[in-house]
């Protein structure tokens, strides 16, 4: 019977959804109903269920600033999965009376991050250049998008904060507040 569940299981690459967009909904989507059946089933811990600010697709500036009441629009798989994760979050409050709140994190970056995001992918290809490994030349997606990145241990502090005082039914972002272009990450590394 715990005291607090954190609920960061899933797949969580974007892009991998388009493969298998089955899969993606039935672990995200149908690991968080799992997972909060179970909850009410032993005690209403307390439950913060990670979705994604994926949910909410592209963003111009006439959307800014965004809130948890704009309108979800995603574009992916992955971001009807988490869309739908959020949702049953909300819906366990109102039946089940589950002490659970969403936290739609937008990107984090930071220690021991796994390949495929773009930090690590910088990072590791800088590190072969200069240990001679590779060639000079480093492979790039367009720059010029702009990212709120806020960094992981922070992002674990908020989690943690949601756990204690955060409403049940209610959905949160977990953000910086700024934006940050791709190519000023990668000429920062």
């Amino acid at each position: 019977r715990p005291d607090l569940i954190f609920h960061l299981a899933g797949q969580a690459y974007p892009a991998r959804s388009w493969l298998d967009p089955a899969l993606t909904i039935a672990v995200n989507t149908g690991g968080t109903a799992n997972l909060l059946r179970a909850a009410v089933a032993y005690g209403r811990p307390r439950v913060v269920v990670v979705t994604s600010a994926e949910i909410y697709g592209p963003i111009s500036a006439e959307d800014l600033p965004l809130t948890e009441d704009t309108i979800p629009n995603p574009r992916h798989p992955y971001g009807v999965s988490k869309l739908a994760a959020g949702e049953l979050a909300r819906l366990y409050w109102e039946r089940y009376e589950l002490p659970v709140m969403e936290a739609r994190p937008f990107n984090h970056i930071g220690p021991r991050q796994a390949a495929g995001f773009v930090v690590p992918d910088f990072a590791s290809q800088l590190a072969a250049i200069r240990l001679g490994q590779a060639d000079p030349l480093i492979r790039v997606g367009n720059l010029s998008p702009e990212r709120d990145f806020t960094d992981v241990r922070d992002v674990a502090e908020a989690y943690w904060h949601l756990a204690e005082r955060g409403r049940p039914g209610e959905a949160y972002l977990i953000c910086s507040g700024h934006s940050i272009s791709i190519q000023y990450l990668l000429d920062t590394l």
